[in-house]
């Protein structure tokens, strides 16, 4: 597997606070000075081994799931090759070792995700300097930080793969990222 510098990642969840069920993961590798894209990750996780580690969920968002219109979208619920947060994350420290950068839309994606490895007792796969946020590098660009406002969009919205790649395109076309 050659591995690009840079990851990009994302997180679809069942909550929005602290320590939510994560329904699935999604993740490419990028170089952020070539634009090249590389190997892809995707994991779709049962939420009862989420609820086995702890954690939680938001009626409001279960809410938001259920009238989200977009059925492609809404598969992560119920997709039937899902495996444990356990193996998901297993898999993703191997999909991530060696990036030099990791990046998510959100900083909480960041949190949610630490979150998620304290659940399973696991150390997060990359140190405090590796995480990056598009919303900040947006700003600082003079861009608008909304995912709506990502030029350039494929794939279903709230699919984690989706989102990771458009977003990925998204840093690799701001200046000085």
């Amino acid at each position: 597997m050659t591995t690009l510098p840079d990851l990009m990642f994302d997180l679809e969840t069942l909550g929005t606070g602290n320590d939510p069920v994560i329904l699935s993961i999604g993740a490419v590798h990028f170089d952020i000075t070539t634009g090249t894209l590389g190997e892809t990750f995707y994991r779709n996780i049962t939420q009862a081994s989420c609820f086995a580690r702890g954690l939680s969920v938001d009626a409001s968002t279960i809410e938001w799931w259920m009238h989200e219109d977009r059925a492609e979208a809404r598969r992560a619920l119920h997709d039937p090759e899902q495996v444990t947060l356990f193996a998901a994350l297993h898999d993703f420290t191997a999909f991530a070792a060696g990036a030099r950068s990791a990046w998510s839309h959100m900083g909480s994606d960041e949190g949610w995700l630490a979150s998620a490895y304290r659940a399973i007792a696991t150390p997060h796969p990359w140190g405090k300097y590796i995480p990056m946020d598009i919303r900040t590098a947006s700003k600082l660009a003079g861009l608008s930080p909304k995912s709506k406002d990502m030029p350039n969009r494929e794939g279903t919205y709230h699919n984690a793969l989706d989102d990771a790649i458009t977003q990925a395109r998204y840093v690799m076309g701001i200046p000085n990222a």
